[in-house]
């Protein structure tokens, strides 16, 4: 016996066994695959939550800065054009008026923004006027702001951003970062700068009150230099110009890159409008994957708490569930033509007594049905035993061959050679061989010779017309479907009306099905006669005699459809006193 066979045989041995082994199987499976579940969307929640935060203090920070560095530029705008220093720079008569003026424009500048100002320096026309506000600094002899013409010359409107660097305007020496605005130019009579130094601190104290993840900082990054929190870890830094090249271009982005140290980091950046400086947040990957570690442990612990809890309750139920079961399966061994049912009392579970009562109502209906087959098969081979007689009808053949004689005694030998021809052909392909599907065509012909022998025998009583689409004869069809319709329509339709009788047997395809409709003008069906003949072509056998519906239409019927689907097959439509149509639906089948 080999191992599987061994394994199987131990797991099925007992329902108990089998309970404890599938249940506990199955909660496995699902603990860990929710567990995992559970991990990957914790860990996952982890990170764009961390991102959103990210997003949300850059957003705050980038604004705060943005709206700080607004009203910095708007006071320098505001100092440039003020009209007194139009009348310094071109030395007109009240030029000290408008000195003392301009410098308390300047000290009160300086004194309502000295959180972020460090300094203020004016120089008009080569120091002809200047003006400067610092605490304990002294001016630079050496700074010349004619230096400052060459250097820069792109902004249209004379106004320029520095990120940090040295001061040079004060002797201090300090980190700043600075605002100015140019006037006119090195070679103009009328020249002169406006620089507001703005303190390294005010911008440090923004970025380093970051403490989304250990070791994650902020920057502000620009083309001309970077301002970094204080104590960035340098195994998680980046070289300035790939930060410059990742944050150039776009006002926002977001990326994942790894530094020269082979550190995963996640770079996200917003544009401070007004400078376009990059407020740029840097966190480390492995930051991150502490607390997803950490979520991986705990949910490794739940899942084994998990598993233990529910192996053993799993055996509790299975020893519950296997009692009752077992009892009900020793009486089922018993179950025999005599012994049909289980017997049970109301104090086993409801459960249980759903399965017993289920158990004998499934015994009821298997017993029904059994009935059920065995009147159908009585019907069946009645219907079988009628398609047979259709096939050699004796009294059909009986009132031929009467006609037949009768056309002799005649000297008509014409037409009683061609009704024999048209009966030859008519029992020929009812025959068939013993096939049951025959061609279309052949079926036609077979319809075609029985309306030949039935207009000779009956004269002008009646007369048809045959309409087929040509297409649809080389599909095949179930045998003597269309005589025993054309049959009833002469017999219970034109006989009982005194008008000549026409009958119509048309042939179309329509929706990839084929259509046959026989249409009569005789004397029509009742309607409540033809509500119970639609009900009895519809009603399974019980074993009694139809009322109203022959054999031979429900031999049609029957056969349609276990040879085609019980979507196909034959309806009835008639008016009392104008005629009937009985439509016949198949599919093209070769």
């Amino acid at each position: 016996m080999n191992l599987k066979k061994l394994i199987q045989r131990k797991i099925f041995s007992s329902l108990k066994i089998t309970i404890n082994t599938f249940y506990t199987a199955i909660v496995l499976i699902f603990v860990l695959i929710s567990g995992t579940f559970s991990f990957f969307l914790a860990s996952q929640q982890v990170q764009e939550n961390t991102e959103k935060n990210v997003k949300e203090a850059l957003t705050f920070k980038s604004e705060f800065l943005d709206t700080t560095l607004n009203e910095v530029m708007r006071q320098l705008i505001l100092l440039s054009n003020n009209p007194h220093i139009n009348t310094l720079l071109l030395s007109k008569e009240d030029s000290i008026k408008s000195y003392i003026q301009v410098d308390n424009d300047v000290n009160r500048i300086y004194y309502r923004y000295h959180d972020v100002l460090d300094s203020i320096y004016m120089n008009l026309n080569n120091g002809k006027f200047v003006f400067w506000e610092s605490e304990q600094q002294q001016l630079n002899p050496s700074f010349s702001y004619l230096d400052y013409f060459n250097k820069y010359s792109e902004s249209k409107e004379s106004i320029y951003w520095r990120n940090l660097h040295k001061d040079e305007v004060f002797t201090k020496n300090q980190n700043v970062l600075t605002v100015f605005k140019l006037i006119g130019n090195e070679s103009s009579t009328v020249n002169g700068i406006i620089l507001f130094n703005l303190k390294e601190n005010f911008f440090l104290n923004i970025i380093d009150n970051y403490n989304v993840t250990d070791n994650s900082y902020m920057m502000i990054v620009s083309k001309d230099g970077a301002l970094f929190s204080e104590g960035v870890n340098n195994q998680y830094s980046f070289q300035l110009n790939e930060l410059r090249e990742i944050t150039n271009g776009n006002e926002r982005g977001q990326h994942f890159l790894e530094n020269q140290n082979g550190k995963e980091l996640l770079v996200d950046y917003s544009t401070i409008g007004v400078s376009d400086w990059k407020l740029v947040s840097v966190i480390p990957m492995d930051e991150l994957t502490k607390k997803i570690k950490y979520i991986k442990h705990i949910t490794f612990f739940l899942i084994l708490l998990i598993i233990i809890i529910a192996t053993v309750l799993v055996n509790i139920v299975g020893k519950y569930i296997s009692k009752p079961i077992k009892n009900m399966s020793d009486q089922i061994e018993k179950i025999d033509e005599n012994y049909t049912k289980l017997d049970y009392t109301s104090s086993i579970p409801r459960e249980m007594e759903i399965l017993y009562r289920s158990f004998n109502d499934l015994m009821d209906r298997n017993q029904n049905l059994v009935d059920q087959i065995e009147l159908e098969q009585e019907e069946k081979q009645k219907l079988e035993v009628a398609a047979l007689q259709a096939q050699i009808n004796p009294h059909f053949l009986y009132n031929t061959l009467s006609s037949v004689k009768g056309l002799c005694d005649m000297e008509m030998n014409t037409e009683a050679s061609k009704m024999i021809s048209a009966l030859s052909s008519y029992f020929r392909i009812g025959l068939s061989r013993g096939k049951n599907i025959i061609s279309i065509e052949e079926e036609i012909l077979h319809i075609k010779s029985y309306l030949y022998i039935m207009e000779m025998r009956y004269g002008d009583h009646f007369s048809y017309h045959i309409d087929i689409d040509r297409e649809i004869t080389q599909y095949n069809i179930t045998k003597l479907t269309l005589q025993p319709i054309v049959e009833n329509a002469i017999y219970h339709g034109i006989k009982h009306i005194r008008i000549p009788g026409i009958i119509n047997i048309k042939g179309y395809q329509k929706d990839n099905r084929i259509h046959f409709d026989v249409i009569d003008n005789g004397i029509g069906i009742e309607e409540e006669k033809l509500m119970k003949i639609h009900y009895e072509l519809s009603s399974p056998f019980n074993g009694e005699e139809r009322e109203l519906v022959g054999i031979g239409l429900r031999s049609v019927d029957l056969r349609i459809k276990s040879y085609f689907g019980k979507e196909f097959g034959l309806s009835i439509e008639s008016e009392y006193g104008k005629g009937t149509i009985v439509s016949i639906v198949i599919p093209k089948h070769k």
